[in-house]
Formats: structure tokens, C-alpha cells, sequence
């Protein structure tokens, strides 16, 4: 069954233009997943985010080289939420738990703790990619 992002061709015209901006190289492609996902994902829960990126993902593995792509965006979806509170559960239940402990965690805390970490940890998967399939 093709849905209706399927028959207008919406996956392909993204998946092109992508490709186009990033250029030919797996790695680089890998790194831009990466952090588009991983910011989109500070906004979106992760599930709905997936399924939105996998058909452009899908577009643009055209080899063995370019699987480095999924990598990315497994490490993007999974890694953003937490820089938002609203990007996912696990920064959810805390900050409830949180408020009926009665010392509530503002968002503007999350934010300045949960983007700091996120992009520590954006930062050793790009070194983790890079050594992974950068150099080999």
C-alpha cells in the first residue's frame, strides 16, 4: 500500500535534495543525519521521527559504504530527546516525579543540562563514525 507521501514523490524530492547538499560521501551524509535528526528529535518523539526519516535514509543507501547512514540516524533520533523535556519520556517521568516531590525542574534547566550532554555525546559518536568507517 503506498501512502500519500509516496505517490506525490515527497521521499524522492527530499531524498535528492539531501543528497544533493551533502555531496557523495557516505561519512559526511552519516554526520548530517546525525544532527538533523538529533535536533528534530529535541521536538518530536523519536518513533514518529524514525518513520519519517527511514524512507529518505532507505533513498539514499545505494551500497554497502553508505549503510554508515542508518548509524546516524539511530544515533540522531536516539540521542536528541534528550535535549528537550518534551523529546522524550525519559526526560518526561523525572521532572514529574520531580514536581510531586515538590522540587520542581524547570524546562530552561533541562535545556542548559540536556544540551550540553546531548552534544558531548554528539560529538563522541561523530569520533566513533569517523573511526568507524572513516578509517577503514
Amino acid at each position: 500500500m503506498i501512502n500519500s507521501r509516496g505517490r506525490v514523490g515527497v521521499i524522492e524530492i527530499i531524498s535528492d535534495v539531501f543528497s544533493n547538499l551533502i555531496g557523495e560521501a557516505p561519512l559526511n551524509t552519516s554526520i548530517a543525519i546525525t544532527w538533523l535528526s538529533g535536533l528534530a528529535s529535541s521536538l518530536v518523539d523519536n518513533m514518529p521521527l524514525s518513520s519519517s526519516f527511514a524512507p529518505i535514509v532507505k533513498d539514499l543507501v545505494v551500497d554497502e559504504w553508505w549503510k554508515t547512514v542508518w548509524c546516524g540516524l539511530i544515533i540522531g533520533v536516539n540521542l536528541g530527546g534528550n535535549i528537550t523535556p518534551i523529546g522524550s519520556p525519559s526526560t518526561i517521568i523525572p521532572l514529574g516525579v520531580s514536581e510531586q516531590e515538590g522540587t520542581p525542574i524547570t524546562f530552561r534547566r533541562v535545556l542548559k543540562i540536556g544540551l550540553g550532554l546531548t552534544m558531548l555525546h554528539f560529538a563522541i559518536s561523530m569520533l566513533y563514525l569517523y573511526i568507524r568507517y572513516g578509517l577503514l
